[in-house]
């Protein structure tokens, strides 16, 4: 099996594996490919390892004189998965054979590692919301006692004015009694 280091093999390779001849393989390929992970390269079929299973019971099925819409009904009510292959071109215009089926994998595998990413996101915006709330807390605080002083200082100055105004009006009497007493004993 030359090319299982990439996990494809040949219809050569299934052949010997699953003793079936290659012709009878092509047609379980073309007529139940939904169903298997099969892609062509070139002029020739790659089948993935993970459908010589499948291929087996395809065999057993029309062992059992099943037809190709039977089989097809059964191996879904058995829950093989279906796979579909699109070809496409790349960026270099060259035609490439895409599975639907990794392609959505591939897609699934990113939503989870978006999901995590999300959720660590979210975890630190958490933190960050915490912490401008506890240094909003902090402000606050640092706020009402500056107010607090503030307000002290001003009552301190207020009183005091009030203390001055009042020694300047004691003196004021002070000296409007002198000057009525100096012009009383004066003349």
């Amino acid at each position: 099996m030359d090319n299982i280091e990439n996990e494809w093999l040949t219809v050569a390779d299934v052949c010997a594996s699953l003793d079936i001849p290659a012709e009878t393989v092509r047609r379980y390929i073309r007529n139940h490919s939904i169903h298997l992970k099969a892609k062509k390269s070139h002029k020739k079929y790659l089948i993935h390892h993970d459908s010589l299973e499948v291929l087996r019971q395809i065999r057993e099925l029309y062992a059992a004189g099943k037809s190709v819409d039977e089989i097809k009904d059964i191996l879904t009510q058995k829950g093989v998965p279906a796979t579909f292959t699109v070809e496409t071109t790349n960026e270099n215009d060259e035609r490439v054979t895409v599975s639907v089926t990794d392609e959505l994998q591939a897609i699934k595998t990113e939503l989870e590692e978006q999901k995590r990413f999300n959720q660590l996101l979210l975890e630190q915006l958490h933190r960050q919301q915490k912490y401008i709330e506890q240094e909003m807390k902090r402000i606050d605080e640092r706020l009402e006692e500056r107010d607090r002083r503030l307000m002290e200082s001003i009552r301190t100055l207020q009183k005091q004015k009030r203390e001055r105004i009042e020694e300047a009006k004691k003196e004021e009497n002070v000296k409007k009694r002198r000057g009525i007493f100096r012009f009383l004993f004066r003349g």
